[in-house]
């Protein structure tokens, strides 16, 4: 009998090992910084001015286009979900809608060619907004001072996960744009520095890379939870088994 209650019981506590480890794996994620970034106008110049700035939409009648760069180099398992994230700093921000709509795109440019001093390229602004669509997302003056969160679709994880160089850009648009009017994002975003945090690509692996998660507080009382519950089924069974 005690042998019974004692296989109840390690069967009780492998099962709350295995929900706290799915636990600790959900929060594990990689966040890495630009390594670049910059915009290139309709005209397709990319000049010192456009360095570091990702500006993205239409000013004084001039369409812009952006582009930020990773190194995904330190990534060596399988990427399961990805969120592109761009902070969008106070007063970036305009329109005569109460929405604009940005699109990511894939870049076949190569990274050299794309961060380079350019005059005329507009094969490269046109890359920028087109090919395969990566993400969307709608942007607000109330979302200036944070960060736009825009998830990556599955055309993404299937890139990163079978051909994606190790060092790739993901190219940004305002597919909203109409008019003459002025409406953009990320005016004035540089900050000479690419690698600032403002750009960031955030990936989920599976399995998680890097050290064992370190349980958050609630895991912890998830486990002592758990075993209280386990020895209380064990000391029940036993004492109807007696009666």
């Amino acid at each position: 009998m005690q042998i019974q209650a004692s296989s109840l019981l390690w069967r009780s506590l492998k099962s709350i090992a295995i929900a706290v480890a799915l636990v600790g794996s959900a929060h594990a994620q990689i966040t890495l910084n630009s390594i670049d970034r910059g915009r290139y106008s309709e005209y397709g110049t990319h000049i010192f001015g456009d360095y570091d700035s990702y500006l993205t939409g239409q000013v004084a009648t001039v369409e812009f286009r952006s582009f930020t760069v990773f190194d995904t180099s330190a990534v060596t398992n399988p990427v399961t979900a990805a969120q592109l994230r761009l902070f969008l700093p106070q007063g970036s921000f305009f329109s005569f809608s109460s929405t604009e709509t940005l699109k990511i795109f894939d870049v076949s440019t190569s990274v050299s060619s794309l961060t380079a001093p350019q005059f005329s390229a507009v094969s490269i602004f046109n890359d920028l907004g087109s090919g395969t669509q990566f993400g969307s997302a709608t942007l607000r003056e109330s979302n200036e001072g944070s960060f736009i969160e825009v998830a990556l679709n599955n055309s993404f994880l299937n890139y990163i996960n079978t051909s994606a160089p190790d060092i790739f850009a993901l190219g940004g648009a305002l597919s909203s744009i109409s008019g003459i009017f002025d409406q953009y994002a990320y005016f004035g975003s540089g900050s000479g520095n690419p690698a600032d945090g403002r750009t960031q690509l955030v990936l989920w692996t599976n399995p998680a890379q890097g050290t064992t998660p370190v349980p958050e507080p609630s895991t912890y009382g998830l486990i002592g939870a758990g075993v209280l519950l386990a020895a209380v089924a064990v000391r029940r069974r036993l004492a109807a088994r007696k009666a």
